[in-house]
């Protein structure tokens, strides 16, 4: 299993309970429908959401972690010769 597995599964599921939390909040001030509406609705697109946003939090810690790392190594490469 690499690393993306765990991540779109952990991403899964935090969406769907996040978005299922904030969607049935919302919508059950406004009645029942809207409640169980924003419950469905967030149980969907939380788990559709969840995964693709920490996948983009990934990249956006990994990136510049391995352009630090590149730049070591150069610099090791220059003290070397």
């Amino acid at each position: 299993m690499t690393l993306i597995e765990p991540i779109i599964l952990f991403g899964g599921a935090v969406g769907a309970v996040v978005g299922a939390y904030i969607g049935a909040t919302l919508g059950f001030a406004s009645g029942l429908l809207w409640g169980i509406g924003g419950l469905v609705g967030g149980i969907l697109l939380g788990g559709i959401l969840g995964p693709i946003a920490l996948v983009l939090l990934l990249l956006l810690l990994a990136i510049p972690m391995h352009g630090l790392h590149r730049l070591r190594e150069r610099r090791a490469a220059r003290r070397a010769n």
